[in-house]
């Protein structure tokens, strides 16, 4: 349903305004095994700062106030970083290297932050749903902070920006090569603009020739908080995890979801691989670093 913010009243506007967002950390990470044993995977380094901390800048760039990690056993790894100071280190030239110090002693300060553990390893669904009594009955963001994008404005900013004039339940979608459409979630739906589709099905990681689209979702939500009472009703799979997949398409029974065609471009670092090409590309587009790795890269090439 679409209504315009000049005509609404506060309690309307209201429902607009989307400050939280979920960040679920609480994955046992296999494919980083055996360092994944003592370091969570969201700890693990993107070029000179943790998986994390993109999210946490991506969701605070794009107007959240209030960020809830959905933890593991290793919480408390996270949580000192947060709360920890870089302090400020001279150089033998006695010149203070701010540049590098600023930006991490910023972090306690952008948000407000909520740990909540999930027990079980029950799946991304189960993740969500712990946080039910803290979201209430408030629209709400997830990112996944497996899912780095790199684009000219944040993708949640874009989706929010979306979702002011298009209230809906939202994922992101890029469109993915028919050999790794059985890696994603892929939705069937319709076009209403060259961003937006109405989402009229949804299947988790389908076989290429069963495929709706090529149309894959990319992890970031913005959801109605009636996902909580789909994911409730959502039966556990194989394994015994609540699928967010399922959750979803209970949802779709009851309210209109949309998906959003991000520009821009996406790295999955949830496998090591995936970690070193963000890692390298990271550095290509940084002034103190991109020099340096073109010539380890032609090096490596002549060898």
């Amino acid at each position: 349903m679409k209504r315009h913010l000049k005509s609404c009243t506060i309690v309307e506007l209201m429902s607009y305004i989307v400050r939280t967002a979920v960040i679920p950390v609480a994955g046992l990470a296999t494919r980083f095994l055996p360092i994944s044993m003592s370091i969570p995977k969201e700890m693990l380094p993107l070029l000179d700062r943790p998986m994390i901390e993109y999210s946490i800048r991506e969701a605070v760039d794009s107007g959240i106030e209030n960020i809830i990690f959905i933890t593991s056993n290793h919480n408390h790894i996270l949580q000192n970083y947060l709360k920890k100071k870089i302090e400020t280190k001279v150089r033998p030239d006695n010149k203070s290297n701010l540049e590098l110090s600023s930006p991490q002693e910023q972090l306690s300060e952008i948000a407000q932050f909520t740990f909540i553990p999930q027990r079980k390893p029950l799946g991304l669904g189960h993740a969500i749903l712990q946080a039910k009594k803290a979201i209430g009955n408030n629209p709400f963001a997830v990112l996944l902070p497996d899912d780095l994008i790199l684009s000219k404005k944040p993708v949640l900013a874009s989706m929010l920006a979306t979702y002011q004039q298009r209230e809906a339940s939202y994922v992101a979608i890029h469109k993915v090569a028919a050999e790794d459409v059985s890696s994603y979630g892929i939705i069937k739906g319709e076009p209403v603009n060259d961003f937006v589709y109405n989402v009229e099905g949804i299947v988790e990681k389908p076989l290429v020739n069963q495929a709706p689209s090529l149309l894959g979702v990319v992890g970031r939500y913005i959801f109605d908080p009636d996902i909580f009472s789909c994911l409730e009703q959502t039966n556990p799979g194989a394994l015994g995890e609540i699928q967010l997949t399922d959750g979803i398409s209970l949802l779709l029974e009851q309210k209109p979801v949309n998906a959003y065609l991000f520009e821009g471009t996406r790295f999955d670092c949830g496998n090591p691989i995936g970690l070193l090409q963000a890692s390298l590309e990271l550095a290509l587009r940084r002034k103190d670093a991109k020099a340096t790795v073109r010539k380890l890269i032609n090096q490596i090439k002549t060898r």
